[in-house]
C-alpha cells in the first residue's frame, strides 16, 4: 500500500521538474547553500558539542519539523519492545565517554587524524585505506544528511584496521633497524 502512495506523489511524477526548481533556487540563493551546508558538514568534525546524533528517535523525527506525514494515508508505528529498547539506550549513552564515542565528529576527527599520521609516515597501504576512509566522511560532507551517527558507521569500521596496520608498520621498522644493528 505505501509503495503506491509513494508512486503516485507528485515528485515522482514531475522528477525533472524539482531538478529544474532545485537549481534554479540554488543559483539564486548561493549564499544560502553555503551556509546550510557548513552547517550540515560540521557535526562531522566538531564533538566537543556533544550531540549524540543517533537517530534512535523512534517516535518521530529528530526535530519538530520532522514529525509530519509526507503522503496521506502512511503510518509508522513502533513496537513497544523498541520503545523500551530507546528508553535504556538514553540511560546507557549517559555513561563517560560513551556520548563522546556517538558523536559523528569525533569519528571524523580522528579519521582526519589518522590519515594525517598515515601521510606522514609516508605509508603506502595506510594512506589508500584512510583515504578511503576520508572518503567516506567527504561523501557525508556534500549530502544532506545532517551529522546523523548511522553514516559515519563505515568510520568505526576503518579506525582499528588502520590503527593496526599504522601499529605493525611500526614494529616492523623497529625489528628491521635492529636486524640491522645486529648485522652491523
Amino acid at each position: 500500500m505505501n509503495k503506491k502512495i509513494i508512486a503516485k506523489a507528485y515528485i515522482n511524477k514531475h522528477k525533472f521538474l524539482f531538478i529544474k526548481l532545485w537549481i534554479e533556487v540554488g543559483w539564486k540563493n548561493k549564499l544560502v547553500y553555503i551556509n546550510s551546508f557548513l552547517h550540515n558538514m560540521y557535526h562531522y568534525m566538531f564533538f566537543l558539542d556533544g550531540q549524540s546524533k543517533t537517530d534512535l528517535s523512534l517516535i518521530g523525527g529528530l526535530v519538530p519539523y520532522e514529525n509530519t506525514q509526507l503522503f496521506t494515508g502512511y503510518h509508522q508505528g513502533f513496537k513497544t519492545s523498541l520503545l523500551n529498547f530507546q528508553k535504556k539506550y538514553e540511560q546507557f549513552i549517559k555513561l563517560p565517554g560513551l556520548k563522546l564515542l556517538m558523536t559523528t565528529g569525533f569519528w571524523g576527527s580522528l579519521i582526519s587524524i589518522l590519515f594525517a599520521i598515515t601521510i606522514e609516515m609516508k605509508y603506502v597501504n595506510g594512506i589508500i585505506i584512510s583515504s578511503t576512509a576520508l572518503g567516506v566522511l567527504l561523501i557525508a560532507f556534500i549530502s544532506p544528511v545532517d551529522g546523523l551517527m548511522r553514516y559515519v558507521y563505515p568510520l568505526l569500521i576503518f579506525t582499528p584496521i588502520i590503527i593496526m596496520l599504522l601499529l605493525t608498520t611500526n614494529l616492523n621498522n623497529v625489528n628491521a633497524k635492529k636486524v640491522n644493528n645486529i648485522r652491523e
